[in-house]
């Protein structure tokens, strides 16, 4: 188990992202993606662009409609 003050990869990151879309993280997952996305440039870029295209999903779906 990593604990707050291990990094994790931009893979590792990737995957926390689509987890949360998901299901909440835990507390020590999200610092750890936080910590990383704040110091990868690359993974910056990324969560942004899976932020507004999840969000683009929610709209397109109706957030309050359930997914079949």
């Amino acid at each position: 188990m990593m604990n707050e003050n291990t990094e994790i990869s931009c893979e590792d990151a990737t995957m926390l992202v689509s987890e949360q879309r998901d299901s909440p993280i835990t507390e020590e997952a999200a610092a750890q993606l936080q910590q990383h996305v704040a110091h990868c440039p690359y993974c910056a870029v990324a969560y942004k662009q899976f932020d507004s295209l999840f969000a683009q999903l929610g709209e397109m779906l109706g957030a309050d409609k359930p997914v079949l």
